[in-house]
């Protein structure tokens, strides 16, 4: 589970922070941060949802394109794809730095990165827990390639073979088939096991949602019959599908994995000869819906850039809904998407929402639960939004519309 997300120089970003709490301060509860999908108690936490609102050019897409270089670069052991403010020129010069704090395992941990074109410069993992922090691994490069870890026998495994190339957490991770070193033992790597594992296997940033591929995917009766199914789903949409079933990619084409019916004008049911000959609105929703019924179903995190770019409103609201709901999300699944459908804040809470504004070419985040903004139980987000008093908005000079004549009138 995400808790923030901070970046540093990266495109338009030179330093703000995606914050998915429910508070301004992290809010723990019995040493533990809460979410929302799997408590009763009514204790705030990380949200399931965020949505990411703003003009056009005004960086939502920069923040998930940073969080997908993150684990472009994780998974290609050191392959950068990074790109820094070009604006200024101390900025061009300077290293990206990502900052993650995650929820993994009921452990509270932060995962810092820190590169530029050729090497790490600055690498660590720490266990935050009340108000302390237990280094795992601090690697440093402007310190003659210097390795601090409270766990000695990390050094004894790879002191003198990491290179600093790639990251080091990669690094560790290889050393699994190597049974004879003691650091594999340690609870210390299994926590850098389940970050790597986060940023490779549950973590999903698409760019949009056309043109997905499902692979992997398998959905029947007997291994699916206990949890949240894409049938049952398209169903409660109100759609004219009357099932959707899905099996793992066998070629190229999509037609042969997923399985479609359309109700019959008389009774029965049909299925068009092709999956090209389904609407555009249609191949991207059974895409799209694959994706988000497996995300639930194994509590990942899935981002979104431009979520309502094929979708309507209506169906953007039911997943976001899916992602909200307690009874169908109850394995920590998260939501996170960029929006240019504002309508979709009123079913949105202040904790929710993120608006991104533009000074002077730089890109910064803020979410809506800042006291600066206001917000309570009676202010009508839709309204304040769109008015501009979060930001967020194109400051566009309509009077270039009117003539004198009617602007006097």
């Amino acid at each position: 589970m995400l808790i923030s997300f901070r970046v540093k120089n990266s495109r338009s970003i030179k330093d703000s922070v995606l914050d998915l709490t429910c508070t301004p301060d992290k809010a723990i509860v019995d040493g533990k941060i809460q979410s929302l999908t799997d408590t009763d108690s009514g204790a705030v936490g990380v949200v399931p949802v965020m949505s990411i609102f703003g003009a056009n050019a005004s960086g939502k897409s920069n923040l998930l394109k940073a969080l997908m270089n993150l684990q472009h670069f994780i998974l290609t052991n050191g392959i950068s794809m990074r790109e820094p403010f070009k604006l200024d020129e101390v900025s061009q010069n300077a290293p990206t730095e990502y900052v993650a704090e995650l929820m993994l395992g009921g452990q509270h941990c932060e995962y810092r990165l820190q590169f530029d074109d050729v090497h790490v410069l600055h690498e660590s993992l720490y266990i935050l827990s009340g108000g302390e922090r237990k280094c795992i691994f601090d690697v440093d490069i402007e310190e003659d390639k210097k390795i601090v870890s409270l766990a000695g026998d990390f050094l004894e495994c790879c002191g003198a073979d990491y290179n600093f190339r790639g990251p080091f957490l990669v690094f560790m991770y290889k050393l699994q088939n190597q049974e004879d070193l003691k650091c594999l033992e340690m609870p210390e790597y299994n926590l850098m096991r389940d970050v790597f594992d986060f940023f490779s296997n549950k973590l999903s940033v698409i760019d949009n949602i056309r043109g997905q591929n499902i692979v992997g995917f398998k959905e029947n009766e007997d291994e699916c019959g206990h949890v949240l199914k894409v049938g049952d789903v398209l169903r409660e949409m109100g759609l004219d599908l009357a099932l959707a079933t899905y099996q793992s990619m066998q070629s190229d084409d999509v037609e042969n994995c997923i399985n479609y019916y359309h109700p019959g004008a008389n009774g029965g049911y049909y299925k068009l000869k092709s999956f090209k000959e389904e609407s555009l609105g249609t191949r991207n929703l059974l895409l799209f819906v694959q994706r988000v019924v497996d995300v639930l179903n194994k509590g990942t995190c899935l981002c979104v850039d431009e979520i309502d770019r094929t979708l309507h409103t209506d169906i953007i609201v039911f997943i976001l809904q899916l992602f909200k709901s307690r009874k169908f999300n109850k394995n920590g699944a998260q939501l996170i998407c960029t929006s240019h459908n504002p309508c979709i804040m009123m079913w949105l809470n202040k904790f929710e929402i993120t608006v991104v504004s533009k000074f002077c070419q730089v890109s910064t985040f803020a979410k809506l639960s800042k006291e600066e903004f206001g917000v309570n139980e009676n202010t009508k987000l839709l309204e304040e939004y769109l008015d501009g008093s979060f930001g967020g908005v194109s400051l566009m000079n309509v009077s270039m519309f009117y003539d004198d004549g009617i602007q006097e009138l």
